[in-house]
């Protein structure tokens, strides 16, 4: 593992701080680099709420981010704020800009068929929710509970679906229950697979990386910082030609946080 040039070394230094600063303390968003042409996620909902002549709620706000770069939600909670159809449909830019939402919650705001009909479409183009909550929307009915099930079908990703207190039927809700109760275990056997598939790292290879990364960390602080990098480098320092062993820097550092710990850098040296 050798990363080197001392002007790179200066720019992802600069890059991992401007990025903590600006987007440390957001949880649960995915970051990426922004342009000039950016707007945040918060002002894109602001945008929708005045086209479409309603106010804007301040608890959704309080969960977008406001700068320009972070370019999601992993998950929505507006339950119980009811915020009716107009609401729900200010809120269809901001999913679409958040390409890892996983859990939405809708409980108790009013919301008819067919908003909830053009949401379920929106997910289903989505792709990779996880988690959906309907629950006490009283004029949602069979229609909902059928696109609910669909959903449930296609999208073995899908493992819980709350539709209790609605107008849809306890017939259909114990319908999509079996298939949410399927997929779940699905899920269970697919991720205990994915384990017994990591602990079976050939031990070798766990200690020879473990002896990589203790020689990279020379304080014993138990983490890699950039500054550490550079100084076990074997790099022309101006050479210019190391961005692809910087880039690896960012692939090892995963959340971005400036320094490498022995966890994140097994995650990567040992796939």
């Amino acid at each position: 593992l050798l990363f080197c040039n001392t002007n790179m070394v200066t720019k992802a230094r600069a890059t991992v701080r401007i990025r903590n600063k600006t987007f440390g303390h957001y949880a649960g968003v995915q970051d990426v680099e922004a342009s000039a042409n950016d707007i945040s996620i918060s002002d894109t909902y602001i945008e929708e709420c005045q086209r479409l002549g309603i106010k804007q709620n301040d608890i959704i706000l309080s969960q977008l981010p406001k700068c320009p770069g972070v370019r999601g939600v992993r998950e929505l909670n507006v339950g119980c704020t009811y915020i009716g159809d107009k609401g729900l449909q200010a809120l269809f830019a901001v999913m679409e800009a958040s390409p890892e939402l996983a859990r939405i919650k809708l409980s108790d705001n009013g919301l008819r068929n067919e908003s909830v009909l053009r949401l379920l479409k929106q997910l289903r183009a989505h792709g990779g929710i996880v988690s959906l909550d309907l629950a006490n929307n009283k004029h949602l009915s069979g229609d909902v509970g059928a696109q609910c099930l669909a959903l449930a079908k296609s999208q073995k990703q899908v493992l819980q679906i709350s539709l209790s207190r609605t107008g849809v039927s306890k017939a259909m809700q114990n319908t999509l229950e079996g298939v949410l109760r399927e997929n779940r275990r699905r899920s269970g056997e697919e991720n205990r697979r994915k384990y017994e598939q990591r602990v079976r790292i050939d031990r070798r290879k766990l200690f020879e990386a473990k002896d990589i990364f203790d020689s990279l960390d020379k304080d014993k602080s138990g983490t890699v910082s950039i500054k550490e990098l550079s100084k076990v480098s074997s790099c022309d320092p101006h050479s210019g030609n190391d961005r692809a062993e910087w880039d690896t820097f960012g692939l090892l550092d995963k959340n971005k946080d400036g320094e490498v710990t022995i966890i994140e850098y097994l995650m990567t040296a040992i796939p």
